[in-house]
């Protein structure tokens, strides 16, 4: 079932590259447990959204529907990746500092609200503070 999902998505992004095709392709490797791949997928889908969104000249003509897209992805992405565990990509999902292009913010402020989003960003604060206290059990929190 997800072999000709995961076909169809990849043969939509070889005729053009688009967020929703990788996003499509993310939740394939999701369901597949190829967690590192959903992550690329994710991360690219984002990589062209924020080029969109932050008034990049790109193959997309609709700004405001990339900011929104941006929102759910962000959303959807980070709140996997925490409920998965996987905290390396969480971090890199919900981290202020990682731009594209140098200056255009991966995942801007107005996407960051969504409880989606809160949630992922408290798993990872929270993991890193408990992974800390684990290592240091005289720290005071």
């Amino acid at each position: 079932m997800f072999t000709r999902g995961h076909d169809a998505f990849a043969t939509s992004l070889a005729l053009k590259k688009s967020p929703e095709a990788l996003r499509n392709l993310a939740i394939v490797s999701h369901a597949l447990e190829q967690h590192d791949a959903a992550f690329e997928h994710y991360y690219n889908a984002l990589v062209l959204l924020a080029k969109e969104g932050g008034g990049v000249d790109t193959a997309f003509s609709d700004a405001a529907g990339a900011r929104l897209l941006i929102r759910d992805i962000a959303a959807e992405a980070t709140y996997h990746f925490a409920l998965l565990g996987y905290t390396n990509h969480t971090t890199n999902l919900t981290s202020t500092r990682n731009f594209v292009d140098g200056n255009i913010p991966l995942i801007p402020d107005s996407a960051r609200h969504s409880d989606r989003f809160r949630f992922a960003t408290v798993q990872v604060i929270s993991n890193n503070v408990s992974r800390e206290y684990r290592r240091s059990p005289s720290l005071v929190i």
